[in-house]
Order: structure tokens, then sequence, then C-alpha cells
């Protein structure tokens, strides 16, 4: 019995030991690290004055390591060459080329931005700036402002804001700037600076050189200069002491005097467009039917757009060209069957296209298009249907817009088509009655047409196409179809009318959805306003542009001729519309 309580009691010890064993936690290694490097030293002191060195370093109190430093660092004024940077131990070096020399009496700015982080966590050191002068004392200076694009008002997420003394027209185009610095969230300050009068320029600089040398980088400027100035003043202030010492625990109120800085001119609005220059270039070629062609343009093109074949030069209105709304790609349907039916086929484009000297000049390209062999009867992305077919589509769902006609786009390029086949009816209490509608045709595409009618408020409609009643160019009819739509009532809508305030110019008033397209716009005269009718309930914007030159669109700026971008202001809020309300905006510029 001994022996057996023994056995049991060994059993329980080691299950309580295992148990207790089992529930040993390694310690943690406390909470991470969020704490940036700390300068224990700076040599020469941040803020030195007579400074001569050729490099000057930085002391941390742990390992750091260098992120994207060369592209970080922005030196206010520029230097001709970038400084060597090193590290040892660590100690961050900073080495100025020998090709750089420094300019009497002049306030230095290094700005390592968020490059300085230390090695293990990646803490950053974030905005470190340091400071030197060659003269005797440190500039204090500084202007502010913020950057925003000129078309929507957004504020501008990179770019350089940039300083210049003695500045002509082409002075940013010619020679780096005295002080500059980067836009940080549409906001930008430059400090140290000295006194004097200066030109201030921003510029996204593509190939990074501070030099406005290519006609796609944004630029913002003022027309005027700039003085930076100082006001420094000592304040006489009252502040409340409460002195817990007392046996009353009394509060007093104790005066300070304390020295107060205002820095002119007050923040600067600038506003960033790019000048109306976009390379041309043809950007896509293909044959993704056996009878379109496909070709898609960098820009807009005109009437210089032209295509010949090579081997039947004779041959006249061997295709139908249909331009994308802005004009900048085209499909060209073939009509020829020995033409689209050839499994290559050779033409001469002719197209404008901008040269190396950024010069628009006609340029021509023989092109050799080949049918593959997969080409027929698969489908393709434009149009998205199978190419030995006609499909035709409609903008046809309940309830129907009561203000809209019916839009009708077919897969093909059409022919003809028989109205015959196309029957429309309204229907009430099950009774059918045919009514009239009038096609119009699309003079720029041959795919679409409307089909308008006289649509009644909160009525039952019903479309019937039977077969054949559209027929393409290549001989393929439509297939029957049928539509039962009703269209929406008439106190479903809103209406949005604007006031704006008194103005010398003309204003396009533009109504946005919520992502900023445009749905609607007026171009108004001063002193009027405007109304958009027949408005779906929703989400609204407001955008007015102030059309300097009257000609109806947003004109962009031009720098050499000292010519803004046309000004645009939103209607702070977004409009939300009921139906049967009347909404009442008055813009205040």
């Amino acid at each position: 019995m001994i022996r057996k309580i023994s056995y049991i009691a060994g059993l329980l010890a080691i299950a309580f030991l295992s148990n207790f064993c089992a529930n040993v936690v390694a310690p943690s290694g406390g909470p991470k690290d969020v704490t940036p490097p700390e300068i224990l030293e700076m040599d020469p002191d941040n803020k030195s004055t007579n400074f001569t060195n050729d490099k000057f370093e930085i002391t941390f109190n742990e390992y750091v390591q260098l992120k994207d430093v060369n592209q970080s660092l922005l030196i206010s004024p520029p230097l001709k060459e970038k400084p060597e940077i090193k590290m040892r131990s660590k100690t961050v070096i900073v080495t100025l080329s020998k090709e750089d020399t420094l300019r009497d009496n002049t306030t230095y700015i290094f700005n390592f931005g968020n490059s300085i982080v230390d090695l293990n966590e990646g803490n950053e050191l974030e905005d470190f700036i340091y400071v030197v002068s060659t003269g005797e004392n440190i500039d204090s200076l500084r202007i502010e402002g913020s950057v925003m694009n000129a078309f929507d008002n957004k504020a501008i997420e990179e770019g350089l804001v940039m300083l210049y003394r003695n500045a002509t027209d082409s002075t940013p185009m010619l020679r780096k700037p005295d002080y500059l610095a980067r836009i940080i969230d549409g906001s930008f300050v430059i400090t140290n600076l000295t006194e004097g009068e200066y030109s201030i320029f921003c510029l996204v600089d593509e190939n990074r050189n501070m030099l406005f040398d290519l006609p796609t980088e944004k630029v913002a400027f003022l027309d005027s200069l700039i003085i930076p100035r100082a006001i420094s003043k000592l304040v006489t202030d009252t502040i409340e002491v409460f002195d817990s010492t007392s046996a009353d625990s009394v509060t007093y109120d104790s005066i300070i005097q304390y020295r107060s800085t205002k820095f002119f001119p007050k923040a600067l609005d600038l506003f960033l467009f790019e000048e109306e220059f976009h390379k041309q270039f043809l950007s896509v070629k293909e044959r993704p039917e056996k009878w379109r062609l496909f070709f898609q343009f960098s820009e807009p093109v005109d009437t210089l757009f032209q295509l010949e074949l090579t081997e039947e030069k004779s041959k006249q209105d061997w295709y139908i060209e249909e331009f994308s709304i802005n004009r900048d790609s085209i499909s060209i349907w073939i009509n020829d069957s020995i033409l689209y039916n050839k499994d290559s086929l050779e033409v001469i484009l002719s197209f404008p296209e901008t040269d190396t000297t950024n010069t628009l000049v006609l340029s021509k390209d023989t092109i050799v298009f080949t049918i593959s062999k997969n080409m027929d009867n698969k489908k393709v992305s434009q149009p998205n249907i199978k190419i030995d077919t006609l499909t035709i589509e409609n903008n046809i769902n309940t309830p129907f817009h009561t203000y809209k006609n019916i839009h009708i786009t077919a897969s093909h390029p059409i022919l003809k088509v028989d109205t015959s086949r196309i029957k429309l009816f309204t229907i009430q209490d099950s009774i059918e009655s045919e009514i009239k509608y009038n096609l119009i045709y699309d003079s720029l595409n041959q795919r679409k047409l409307e089909l308008s009618f006289e649509i009644q408020p909160d009525t039952k409609y019903k479309l019937i196409t039977d077969s054949t009643a559209f027929t393409d160019i290549y001989g393929f009819s439509s297939d029957s179809s049928a539509s039962i739509f009703t269209s929406q009532t008439k106190d479903f809508y809103s209406s949005i009318i604007v006031h704006p305030d008194t103005t010398e110019k003309q204003l396009i008033i533009q109504l946005l959805n919520t992502k900023e397209s445009v749905l609607h716009e007026h171009v108004i005269l001063p002193g009027d306003s405007c109304k958009f009718e027949n408005i779906s309930p929703g989400s609204y914007m407001i955008k007015a542009i102030f059309d300097e030159n009257s000609n109806g669109k947003w004109d962009t700026g031009k720098y050499i001729e000292k010519k803004q971008a046309e000004k645009v202001y939103y209607y702070p809020q977004s409009i939300e519309t009921k139906s049967g309300w009347d909404n009442k905006i008055d813009l205040k510029f």
C-alpha cells in the first residue's frame, strides 16, 4: 500500500512540475523603439557663423543610415555639385565639392528631409535642417504660402518653389535659383533669406536640374516682385498664475513681456499650370478586327490625318472614319470586302507629329496590317462583341429619364434603317397605342443615332425592333428585340439656380458630380444667373471658370508671356438635391 501511495505521489509531482514548466514564457523584448535618432554633437555647431570649412559632421546617439539622401537633401542657395555624404561609425560626414565656393555673407540651409533614420527600427529624424552662415549673422527673413493646381484648386503634392534676384523673364530657363524650398502637402516655407527683391517661381522639375527647360514641366509664378521683411516688437501681456503655496491658494495676474515677430508678405498663393504644349505622337496602331484599323494619338488630330493605300492609290471612299469625342483616336471601318479580306493590308498614314525640335510637322508612315489566325469569330475589346454579327444596344432602363432621348449604338457602321420595323407604343390599362418618333443620325459617328419622341412623365412604353431593322455596311442585320420601360414622374426632378456675385468677366458655370465630371454647363455674361433643370436627386458640385478671353473654355497660362491660367472657383459645399426642390446657390467670389 505504501509503495502504491508513493507511486501516485510521484506521478502527481511530475504532473505539477510539467504544468509549471509548460507555463514558463521567455521574457519579452519590451516595447518597440519608436524614438528617432538623437543628435549628440555637430561640428561646426548648427547655426554657426563665419563658416569656412569644406565639411561638417553630425554625431548621433546610435547607428543611423541614410535613406535616399541624394534625392532628399535640398541645399539653399543651391551648390554647383552635390556634396559627398559618408557614414563613419555614428557620424554623418558631409564634404563639399571642390568645385563649390560658398558665397560671402550668405546663410546656407542643408535640408535633409526625413533621410536620416536609425539602423534598427528605421525611425526617422523628421525635417532635419543644418544651417550655417559665411558671414557674421544668420539671415532670418522668410516667406511662405501654398501651391494649388490652377484647373481644380487642389493642393500640389510635390515641386520646388524658387526665388531669384535680378531676374528677367528667361531667368528660370537659364540659371538655378538663389533660394529654394520643397512643397510639402501643398505648402512651402523659404527661410533664412537676406534682404532684397525677389522673383518667385514654382516648378515641377521633371529632369531634376532646377531649370524650366521642358515644355511639359508645370509652373507657377507671381507677376510682382517679393520683398521679404519682418516687424518685431515687444509685447506686454497678462497671464493668470495659481499660487498653491499660499494659505488661501489664490489666483493672481502676472505681467509678462515677450518679443513677437511677424513676417511679410503674408501667405502667398501660387497656381500651377502646364502650358498649352503637348507632344503629338502615334501611340497605338492595330487591326483589332479584319475590317477595322485603330489609331491612338497622344493629342487630338485635325484634318492633317490622311490614309492611303499603297497598291491601289486610285481607290476612293474605301473606309469610314470614326473619331472619338476628343479626336485623339480614330477607328477606320474598311467597307471594301476585297480589302478587308486581305491577309496583309499596306497603308500610308499621314498625321501631325512633334519632331525633336518640338515643332509640329506632317509625318508619313507606311504600315502593314495583318489578320491574325484567331481573329475571325473572336471577341474583341473595341467593341466587345462578335465580329460576324450586328449588335444593337440602347440606354433604356426603368425608370427612364423623362427629358432624355433613346440612344442607339450599333457594333458596326449602319448602312440603312427600316423604320417600318421599329415600333413605339404607349401602354395604358393593357392597351397599346402606337406613337410617332424621329430618328436623329449622328453626323460624326455612323454607328450612333437617337430615337426622339415627346416623352410623358410616369408613362409606360414599349419599343419593338423586328429583325433586319438595322443593316450594317457589311450586310449583317440586327436581331429582333423588345423593351418595356416607364418614364420617371415629373415631381422626381429638382433644379439648381446659381447666382454669381457681380463680375466683369464672362463666366462658365459647371455642374459636376462627386467625381468632378462635368454634367452640364452654362456660359453667362456679367450679372446673369443660370439654372440647371431636371436634375435627379443626388449630390453635386458647382465650379465657376473666369473666362477671361470669352472663348467658352478654361485656358491655361503661358509663362514667357506673363499670362496666368484662368482662375476657377468651387462652391465650398456639396449640394444635396431632393425631388421637387429648387436649390438656390449664391457664388461669392
